[in-house]
């Protein structure tokens, strides 16, 4: 219930600063993810109950796979063009840091 509501507020934040579109193509990266790290997470447990040496290579290409998957989504979001003008104008300053 916790998650759901954290979404929600979330939603309705990127929904505020009218970046939904970019809030549904990262939704679907996010529910990859999980998707992939559930499969690592049952195939690594495959190969440690039964001892099974192909389930733990598939389940290491998976973990790659979903690590690289998780790198260009970072990569990603770091080349995303957020509005900073609103902010300038609020605040009257030029330069904003973030720490």
């Amino acid at each position: 219930m916790y998650v759901k509501d954290m979404k929600n507020d979330s939603y309705h934040h990127i929904n505020s600063l009218d970046q939904k579109e970019t809030f549904d193509k990262y939704n679907g990266k996010d529910k990859t993810y999980i998707i992939l790290m559930g499969i690592t997470v049952v195939l690594l447990a495959i190969s440690i109950t039964f001892n099974q040496q192909m389930a733990d290579i598939m389940a290491v290409v998976t973990a790659m796979v979903v690590r690289i998957n998780l790198l260009t989504v970072i990569n990603s979001l770091s080349r995303e063009d957020y509005p900073t003008d609103d902010i300038e104008e609020d605040y009257g300053i030029s330069d904003i840091y973030i720490r």
